[in-house]
């Protein structure tokens, strides 16, 4: 069943009411707060028919769940569930359309700044569905929103029980799985991504179990020219997509 969800800042809520003002139900704004911005997202809101509500400080501070909300809490419209079978159909009709769906695929990513990132970049690069793991993993949380600078109302983020059966059908479908691992010997610049493409990604440090690794088609490694070993998975997701879109806009 689908729910409200709530998202954070100034920023997050002046692009929602700009691009997305069908999915805010309510603005709740610090009654306390002097800030003029806060101020004019609150006659912006009025004048396109979106309710305000003032609240107290700690009540914004229990909506927004450690997020930095700046004194706005923004209450989105219900979100419905995106499924794994609505995530196939999706794909097959993609295909069926001649189209190259691209999917991020993140395994183990616990911190929710970073699945914000990852969201807003995959949302800037194109990519058709973000999939994550059910356990073990962060989820949209109003942190994760807030960097997500409003990627996350756009973008489908699918919540899968195993990503190595995901990687199964994945797969079946003639989409190139590609992992990123810094051991792996093959360069990102020396793969095609003009092809049907899921980048399987890991968390900084640990990286990919062997049961996801042996299921992917190719792995390769961002080149490291400086003394740092690896990268945060936000930074490489985007080093990663952006080849991606550079290699199909050529």
């Amino acid at each position: 069943m689908a729910t409200s969800k709530y998202s954070a800042g100034i920023h997050a809520a002046n692009r929602l009411l700009k691009s997305m003002p069908e999915k805010v139900r309510k603005l709740y704004l610090d009654e306390r707060s002097k800030n003029p911005r806060l101020a004019a997202l609150k006659t912006r809101a009025r004048e396109m028919g979106i309710p305000t509500q003032g609240a107290r400080s700690h009540r914004l501070d229990d909506m927004a769940q450690g997020a930095a909300h700046q004194g706005v809490v923004i209450e989105l419209t219900d979100l419905p569930n995106i499924d794994e079978a609505a995530l196939r159909a999706s794909v097959e009709s993609a295909l069926a359309l001649g189209r190259k769906p691209l999917l991020l695929i993140l395994v183990g990513v616990q911190d929710p700044h970073n699945l914000g990132a990852c969201l807003r970049t995959a949302e800037a690069a194109a990519v058709d569905a973000v999939i994550v793991p059910r356990t073990r993993a962060t989820g949209l949380t109003p942190a994760a929103r807030k960097v997500a600078s409003g990627a996350a109302e756009i973008l489908p983020l699918v919540t899968v029980p195993s990503i190595a059966r995901a990687l199964d059908w994945i797969g079946s479908y003639g989409i190139r799985r590609i992992a990123t691992s810094d051991a792996a010997s093959d360069s990102l610049y020396a793969c095609d991504y003009r092809v049907p493409t899921a980048l399987v990604m890991g968390p900084e440090g640990d990286g990919l179990s062997p049961e996801i690794m042996q299921r992917c088609d190719q792995t390769i490694a961002i080149p490291m020219a400086g003394v740092v070993e690896s990268l945060n998975v936000s930074v490489a997701a985007a080093v990663c997509l952006f080849e991606v879109v550079r290699q199909r806009s050529a």
